[in-house]
């Protein structure tokens, strides 16, 4: 049997994430072959990597076991400055490629007060018309443990 399909995909996201897990002390915990969550003490960041791109979601320990689906919302901030270094081509490994190493920037570079634990942004994301287009996930409380 090979490989499973997204294995490369999540060793090359916890490379690109590495410097965010230890700069603001998060926890990398793998909870599907296709998921991993980012855990600080009250918040978790998860990123699931589709077939063709990546999504980011994230909740408060208090709002558990609801998430927010809030990966257009951030991308939103995302510049050119995020994507220097993106590979060209539109298959669906580069696609995936070029997502993790935009997010991993951009999360430094314009969300920095999430990774730091500050939830004010949510009060724009529930008034931004992502909040109400996608249905929230949700995960099971157990993950702070």
């Amino acid at each position: 049997m090979g490989k499973d399909y997204f294995e490369d995909k999540m060793q090359l996201l916890s490379e690109y994430y590495a410097e965010i897990v230890k700069t603001y002390n998060l926890k990398e915990k793998k909870i599907r072959n296709n998921v991993m969550a980012y855990i600080s003490s009250n918040y978790v960041l998860m990123v699931t990597i589709e077939h063709f791109g990546i999504t980011v979601s994230y909740s408060t320990k208090e709002d558990l076991p609801n998430m927010y689906y809030c990966n257009n919302f951030l991308a939103e901030a995302f510049d050119d400055n995020d994507r220097v270094g993106i590979q060209l081509g539109d298959d669906a490994n580069t696609r995936i490629k070029n997502d993790i190493l935009v997010t991993s920037r951009g999360l430094v570079s314009k969300w920095e007060n999430i990774l730091k634990g500050d939830t004010k942004w949510l009060e724009d994301y529930k008034k931004s018309m992502w909040y109400s287009m996608h249905p929230q996930p949700r995960i099971d409380k157990t993950i702070f443990d």
